[in-house]
């Protein structure tokens, strides 16, 4: 690894993995170069725009869940976005824990989901109102990424936060399976393991900074 990157993440937060936040680093290094890109919209965020918008968020989300234990859970049930992911990344450097939903489940199956999970906050797409509002479980926080009052607007005015020292070895993102034999499950990744995945994917399929992916499977199945 360049030493360059071992100083720049060595010196935001990184938890013992030395690419803990790559974000971080190509927002330092290569602030203008595209980082995401929604095809449904046309939107694009560089790098430097993107880690705002991650550091913001974080921001928010440690705002709302306050004083409580580590690792609480942020429940999204929305399409692929560049708020979906930017949430996922922002929980990441929160020291919290993503958990994406089915958006294809009925009111019935995803309550079981949330009653489960018991997240700190629920995200959702506004086309998805009409179904959370017929599940009969306890229901967290729930705010649309969307309109006015949203979430988008909430987190467009916060500061930054800074990375959190969290373990490597500690959850950060919840997969809940089909549940093809019984109930859905919970599935945990660990940061060590988002890692790893990280590297053998970037190993195998030849990824260089310079290479352009397009994740055509919704985020709750990958």
């Amino acid at each position: 690894m360049q030493p360059e990157i071992k100083s720049v993440l060595a010196g935001r937060g990184a938890v013992g993995l030395e690419t803990d936040d790559p974000v971080i680093y190509r927002a330092e290094v290569t602030p203008e170069r595209p980082a995401v890109y929604d095809v449904a919209t046309g939107r694009t965020l560089n790098y430097g725009t993107f880690d705002l918008a991650v550091a913001r968020a974080a921001y928010r989300l440690l705002e709302i869940v306050g004083n409580r234990p580590a690792m609480q859970r942020i429940a999204f049930l929305g399409r692929n976005s560049i708020e979906q992911i930017t949430v996922c990344l922002a929980c990441q450097r929160a020291g919290l824990v993503f958990v994406p939903l089915n958006w294809r489940l009925g009111a019935a199956e995803l309550g079981q989901i949330i009653s489960d999970c018991e997240p700190s906050l629920l995200l959702h797409d506004a086309e998805f109102a009409p179904v959370l509002a017929e599940i009969s479980e306890a229901m967290p926080r729930t705010i649309a990424v969307e309109g006015e009052g949203g979430w988008a607007e909430f987190v467009a005015t916060a500061p930054r936060a800074e990375p959190a020292s969290v373990d490597a070895d500690a959850p950060c993102i919840m997969l809940y399976t089909s549940g093809t034999t019984g109930s859905p499950k919970g599935v945990i990744i660990t940061r060590r393991n988002a890692f790893a995945s990280a590297v053998n994917f970037s190993l195998v399929g030849e990824v260089t900074s310079h290479s352009v992916t397009l994740c055509d499977l919704p985020f709750f199945h990958t």
